[in-house]
């Protein structure tokens, strides 16, 4: 059977799964009756297959397809068997019938069996137990070495399914631990990169997955191998670029590359230079001959690699200069699929060498986002996220020139194609710029546009849609409008004073309100959640499909984290607000807090009590 894919899904429409079907519809009001029956014949057929297993190893499928088919009262495809029946010991069957077939020391024998008995360890996993799955582990990885590419590839995916099993008294960690997996990593490795190397199966999906899982699982127990697994992932990626017509298998390659880019710069900054030595003269063929399938993996790489130097005055390699020249072409950014990817390899040169590299081009990279905006609906997000990154690492006299022509941008498409993701989006990129230029540039700016316009943007903007941005954008939305009610004249005392300061204060509680993590949330806490959530990440990785488009594949292992600009400076913005109400009341008084009494309902104001309670500041 070559056709591996094709075992993997016989069963999906046979009379076999019908009889199946039909099995469990009896369960379901005769359980222990058909249970007891059918016990009696898979005790026959067990003794039959004992006798002679060469000539009766239908009865031992039978048997195994059987249990299941009882056996199982809840399943799904990402967790196997989930529930089931209390007449029926699913751990009691593996030790004694599924077990010591595995053990068997000939991987070769009877391979339809062996791959039957991996199929069940696959379905059952979350039902046994920890010590019975590190025993297991061992045992699935010898049947790597099967000359049956059905059992190579059931064993890969037992391998990989069991890595992901995990721990019943703490869901937040892996049954199986590193420590389990370390004593057999190198002879794992060595079988798994034997089947990817052979003629066979050597674009096999679930063996690429069962690399990346085991990658993943060592944590830094995979540091000993790194040179070794980088050189043959590197031959296997130059193969696969001359034919890429497995997407599945494309992506689990690119994620083991960049589980053991992120697993090691995390112990070791210094290992940067040798994957970038390693990965650049891979990766410039794939752009110079635009194999289109590998351009978004290989750029997401590249803006990992570089998100991970360190910030300062150390020049980046002279590679990245010559990459940034080309990724600023038209023709890199005409395919859809690229965007996203080239969106944040961008910003990553503009947080590393905003002030060197960038700043020469910045014309060009400002003519970008002006074509994201301007465009596409359906990327002018990323347009933004490259301004909201000028803004935050270039200084004002190095941006201001452009101001206008930013605005202008803004305001035309928000004119021609007001969307709803816009709007968030033109919310967030005037939060970021209050924060760096003042809440007075601000007002100067959209004013310029057209006169008292800054009106509009409050009333028709920010008042409907504040309270709707993403929960990671809520923290700077809070702080930007803090400071466009407490810091610019035109709002405190001016224009806008009577119409605008109040109904946005109400939106901004609103903001803290709708918000758990601005609500109840710590910096400590924030910060705990955060590393939480990236362990998580490294766990999980990725389901059994990988976040696969035709245009665009997002890697998961190389998720980019949120950064909080703030997390130092302002840990808590409801305090902030508290500050600066405190500082505005107290430079103003009685004229803003008769406002906030006679204007506020009594919620929103033990909002504010609560906030200075918080801040240990009154208001006067």
């Amino acid at each position: 059977m070559k056709n591996y894919l094709f075992y993997f899904s016989i069963d999906s429409a046979t009379r076999r799964r019908a009889a199946c079907d039909f099995l469990q519809a009896l369960c379901i009001f005769f359980e222990s009756q058909v249970i007891a029956l059918y016990s009696q014949y898979i005790e026959a057929m067990q003794k039959e297959y004992l006798q002679n297993p060469t000539q009766n190893w239908s009865k031992k499928d039978t048997c195994i397809f059987l249990v299941l088919a009882l056996a199982s009262k809840g399943e799904t495809q990402k967790l196997g068997i989930t529930k089931t029946s209390s007449f029926i010991s699913i751990p009691a069957f593996y030790s004694n019938s599924i077990l010591p077939e595995l053990q068997n020391p000939d991987v070769n024998s009877l391979p339809l069996i062996k791959a039957d008995c991996l199929k069940f360890l696959i379905y059952v996993r979350n039902q046994l137990d920890r010590d019975t799955l590190v025993k297991s582990l061992p045992v699935c990885a010898r049947y790597l070495s099967s000359n049956n590419v059905v059992v190579q590839t059931y064993a890969a995916h037992a391998i990989e399914r069991l890595l992901l099993v995990r721990h019943p008294a703490d869901q937040k960690h892996t049954a199986i631990t590193k420590n389990d997996l370390i004593p057999y990593a190198q002879s794992m490795y060595d079988k798994l990169f034997q089947i990817l190397t052979s003629d066979k199966s050597y674009e096999n999906e679930y063996v690429m997955r069962a690399v990346m899982r085991l990658s993943s699982s060592l944590h830094e127990g995979v540091l000993p191998y790194l040179s070794q697994l980088i050189d043959k992932l590197v031959l296997i990626l130059r193969r696969s670029s001359r034919n890429p017509n497995k997407p599945n298998f494309n992506h689990y390659l690119f994620e083991t590359i960049t589980v053991l880019i992120r697993t090691s710069v995390t112990q070791n900054l210094a290992v940067l230079n040798q994957f970038e030595q390693v990965l650049f003269p891979v990766f410039t063929p794939i752009f110079t001959e635009d194999i289109a399938e590998f351009v978004p993996y290989a750029l997401q790489i590249l803006g990992f690699l570089l998100e991970s130097h360190s910030s300062g005055s150390t020049p980046l390699p002279e590679a990245y200069r010559i990459l940034f020249q080309s990724i600023l072409t038209p023709a890199f950014w005409d395919r859809s699929g690229n965007i996203p990817a080239l969106s944040r390899l961008l910003q990553a040169y503009i947080e590393k060498a905003g002030e060197t590299i960038v700043l020469e081009k910045l014309t060009i990279v400002l003519g970008i986002f002006q074509r994201l905006v301007s465009q596409s609906k359906v990327h002018d997000h990323e347009g933004f996220a490259i301004l909201n990154s000028l803004v935050v690492h270039l200084s004002r006299i190095q941006l201001e020139n452009y101001f206008k022509d930013i605005f202008i941008v803004i305001f035309t498409r928000l004119t021609k194609a007001k969307t709803q993701k816009l709007i968030k989006c033109i919310i967030i990129f005037f939060c970021y710029f209050v924060v760096k230029y003042g809440a007075q540039e601000l007002i100067t700016q959209v004013d310029n546009i057209q006169a008292n316009m800054f009106q509009m943007v409050i009333e028709r903007l920010f008042l409907p849609e504040l309270s709707k941005v993403d929960e990671n954008d809520k923290k700077l939305c809070a702080i930007g409008v803090t400071h466009l009610l407490c810091d610019p004249i035109p709002m405190i005392s001016g224009i806008y004073f009577a119409h605008l300061w109040l109904p946005l204060l109400q939106s901004l509680l609103q903001l803290f309100e709708s918000s758990n993590e601005l609500q109840t949330m710590s910096a400590a806490e924030k910060k705990k959640q955060a590393q939480e959530e990236a362990e998580e990440e490294l766990l999980g990785g990725l389901d059994d499909t990988p976040d696969y488009t035709p245009a665009f594949s997002c890697l998961a292992f190389a998720k980019k984290p949120h950064t909080d600009i703030f997390s130092t400076s302002i840990p808590d913005a409801r305090c902030h607000l508290a500050k600066c109400l405190h500082t505005l009341t107290a430079a103003h008084p009685n004229q803003f807090l008769s406002l906030m009494k006679s204007g506020l309902s009594t919620e929103h104001l033990s909002h504010i009590q609560k906030y200075c309670a918080l801040a240990n500041v009154t208001l006067i």
